[in-house]
């Protein structure tokens, strides 16, 4: 374990914020992936400082120039260099690029690293965990585009349309347990999903 000190985590959280693509999806997306995976690696015996990096910054490449399918090899580059040059060990560096590159597929468990797949699967179960914080940051995202009265509309086909391949992510039997009940109440929702309750619930 690399034991991260405080300062190089705040130092981390500075540089994912600011090279996230909108500050609101860090705080609805990236930030709770990564709170949630280095829990679930404490609990699991993984290594949290790997999970709770990869977790932070496994999207930052969406904030970068480029096709959105290769995201994940512009965030790897970019948290290596980060590491790199706060001195953080090369073994360290290669494992968080390892579970960011591993963080959009399915996964066994019994071929790749613990923390690899605690990183995907948390971020998968965070889609629906915390499916009202991104419904708000799809809405924000959608203010200037086309019809005002289809903008609902627009925000719960984008949600339906990616929940189903990211549910197939979530495979390992001690993470899924975790997220039936979110998964559940998701598929509820989406049917009556509005504007005030979007309001009304925000972030959780």
């Amino acid at each position: 374990m690399s034991n991260l000190s405080r300062s190089q985590k705040t130092s981390l959280r500075k540089f994912a914020r600011n090279n996230s693509q909108d500050r609101l999806y860090f705080m609805v997306h990236e930030e709770k992936v990564a709170i949630d995976a280095e829990k679930l690696a404490i609990d699991l015996g993984a290594d949290p400082d790997v999970c709770w990096v990869a977790g932070l910054t496994h999207d930052l490449g969406y904030g970068q120039l480029g096709e959105s399918e290769f995201h994940s090899l512009r965030s790897q580059k970019l948290v290596y260099q980060k590491l790199l040059n706060m001195g953080i060990d090369t073994t360290f560096r290669i494992r968080v690029t390892e579970a960011i590159s591993n963080h959009d597929k399915v996964l066994s468990p019994s071929k790749v690293p613990l923390e690899d797949v605690i990183v995907c699967q948390v971020d998968a179960g965070s889609f629906f965990k915390y499916y009202r914080g991104m419904a708000i940051w799809l809405y924000h995202m959608r203010m200037r585009e086309g019809d005002p009265s289809q903008r609902i509309d627009r925000v719960r086909n984008s949600l339906l349309s990616h929940s189903e391949e990211t549910e197939s992510y979530i495979t390992m039997p001690e993470i899924k347990r975790i997220y039936e009940r979110e998964i559940r109440r998701f598929k509820r929702m989406m049917g009556t999903l509005d504007v005030a309750k979007l309001i009304d619930h925000s972030y959780r």
